[in-house]
């Protein structure tokens, strides 16, 4: 499942997806930006959401779940 956080932590918005490869997390500078600034690729969700609390100060109930196009 996709999930985003919205206008929280260093930058405007994050998402997060998992594909056979991994889990991405895309970070954005703007809510309106096409395309993310920064991008991980990372094993887990569990992962991907420390990333994102350690380095961005997302915490765990900022993610919602994202019914957006893929990123990838």
């Amino acid at each position: 499942m996709m999930e985003e956080a919205i206008g929280v932590g260093k930058f405007a918005r994050y998402v997060i997806e998992p594909r056979a490869e991994g889990v991405y997390l895309f970070v954005f500078e703007s809510t309106d930006s096409a395309f993310p600034e920064k991008d991980f690729l990372e094993d887990t969700t569990v992962i991907a959401k420390e990333l994102c609390e350690e380095e961005f100060g997302v915490k765990p109930d900022h993610w919602r779940p994202y019914s957006g196009e893929s990123l990838r």
